[in-house]
């Protein structure tokens, strides 16, 4: 198989169509490196697609199956560097400390 060349790819833009994961993920690092110089976007959840297909087909419902060429049936992705801020869970309440002053003689 030929490698993908950038110029073949489409650009990564809202609407945008891929045939293969691969395709994507080319299409993916050219706009890292390229548009947004250098910030990495790591799979933060992801369901693949041979997994959502069993679950699929287990099912009572007929449905339709996802392309098992994407890799992911819903894939997640958030920057390496910053990603979701992290909510605190504490109160601003600090716990009272009491010292025991022990004086040898």
């Amino acid at each position: 198989m030929d490698p993908v060349k950038a110029s073949d790819l489409p650009t990564l833009c809202l609407g945008a169509t891929f045939k293969s994961f691969k395709e994507f993920d080319a299409a993916k690092r050219t706009y890292e490196d390229d548009v947004m110089m250098g910030v990495r976007f790591v799979i933060q959840s992801s369901l693949t697609a041979t997994n959502e297909n069993k679950k699929l087909l287990s099912s009572k419902r007929p449905q339709k199956l996802h392309d098992e060429n994407l890799k992911y049936a819903n894939v997640k992705y958030t920057c390496k560097f910053g990603g979701p801020r992290k909510e605190s869970k504490s109160k601003g309440i600090r716990a009272v400390q009491e010292y025991v002053l022990s004086i040898l003689m």
